[in-house]
């Protein structure tokens, strides 16, 4: 599979080199405007480590665009923190394990910027007691939320979570969601 691969990308840069095209392919533009700070280009970049399931440089690329107060960023970061990340340090393999509290600061400053996603992992924080002390109330007004943007599974968690509910419970969750103001960006 490897040499596969290997071919095929000595088969692309042939392609530009025979072809006389000066232009470097989109990858290697990407990584350029990643390395000089571009928000969107860490994300795409990182987006690309993580199709790769290299968890440990997609969840560095991640990290530089969520800094930057990118919601899409922080959300993706959120979900690899989530997540036993391995690499080698020094031909030393080394295992970071799941941060479910830094998940949710990151899902949390995602959410407040209006990111369905977001909100409904927050949901799932809340109503399972990961990251944070469990309470139905917030679960329910994150799901609400996120149903409000358009995340429909987020309607199905909602509605599960209010049969565990409290009448009160609920009218309080709607209260919270009710109050919530998009937030702009947040590092």
């Amino acid at each position: 599979m490897k040499l596969f691969c290997l071919a095929g990308m000595l088969a692309v840069s042939a392609t530009f080199v025979l072809a006389g095209d000066t232009k470097l392919p989109q990858l290697a533009q990407i990584k350029i405007a990643a390395e000089q700070g571009d928000p969107a280009a860490q994300l795409k970049l990182a987006e690309r480590y993580y199709s790769h399931a290299d968890l440990y440089n997609a969840e560095v690329w991640f990290r530089k665009a969520a800094l930057q107060g990118l919601a899409e960023a922080q959300y993706r970061l959120a979900g690899v923190l989530s997540l036993q990340v391995s690499h080698k340090e020094n031909d030393k393999p080394v295992t970071r394990k799941p941060n479910p509290e830094e998940a949710v600061g990151w899902n949390q400053r995602a959410a407040n910027q209006g990111h369905a996603g977001a909100q409904s992992s927050l949901g799932h924080a809340y109503r399972d007691g990961t990251g944070v002390k469990q309470d139905y109330v917030q679960a329910y007004k994150w799901y609400e939320l996120a149903t409000r943007n358009k995340n429909f599974s987020a309607m199905v968690y909602r509605d599960a979570l209010i049969l565990k509910m409290s009448s009160k419970q609920v009218a309080q969750g709607q209260k919270l969601a009710d109050a919530f103001v998009v937030q702009p960006q947040q590092k």
